[in-house]
């Protein structure tokens, strides 16, 4: 019986490798910067959620405790409400157990005021009131209405992230009744402030 030999070889040619490698290189270059701004887009909304959630927990503690409950910009020892911080430095919601007006973590009858704390944002990011009604924290009575510098009316905070440069804006919206909602703008579609401070980021 004759034999014959396979002498096809597996694998693949230089052409095949070449054009595989273009085609990997192309899908790279798309597709990691594509998932980069998704990825830091969730990172707002996660952020944006942070705050809602604070607002929100603010609110339900001075309904249910019947006192004020404050959330305001937490200085850079963690121990204090900073009035001339930023929303970006992070925020304490806190009980006025003593209705002194200052945070304390133990205060003199004993009472923990401090309900919850939120770090600082990361380096870049930006969390600023535009209508100045909340410009340093918010303040709850027993109704669940929140009032602040400019009272009770409507507040814009506009949530940006330093890489997303194309005017991508988180807007969080908290009225006088203490409801908190947000929602995002993209390029022409942002909002303007009362005050007429634009929403986009710069």
């Amino acid at each position: 019986m004759q034999e014959y030999s396979n002498n096809k070889k597996n694998g693949f040619s230089l052409v095949e490798l070449m054009i595989a490698v273009f085609m990997l290189s192309i899908l790279l270059t798309v597709g990691i910067p594509a998932f980069n701004g998704i990825a830091r887009e969730n990172a707002l909304a996660d952020i944006s959620n942070r705050f809602i959630t604070s607002i929100t927990l603010a609110r339900s503690e001075a309904v249910s405790k019947n006192r004020t409950v404050v959330m305001c910009q937490l200085n850079n020892a963690g121990t204090a409400c900073d009035n001339d911080g930023n929303w970006e430095d992070g925020w304490v919601v806190w009980i006025d157990l003593d209705n002194d007006n200052n945070l304390e973590n133990v205060n003199e009858a004993n009472g923990v005021e401090v309900v919850s704390i939120e770090a600082s944002l990361p380096a870049g990011y930006t969390l600023t009131a535009l209508n100045n009604q909340f410009i340093n924290r918010i303040t709850f009575n027993s109704s669940g209405e929140a009032t602040g510098d400019g009272g009770n009316l409507l507040e814009m905070f506009r949530l940006c992230d330093p890489q997303l440069n194309n005017n991508r804006t988180r807007l969080i919206y908290l009225n006088g009744v203490g409801h908190a909602w947000s929602n995002r703008t993209r390029g022409t579609n942002s909002a303007t402030a009362s005050n007429g401070v634009s929403a986009d980021c710069v």
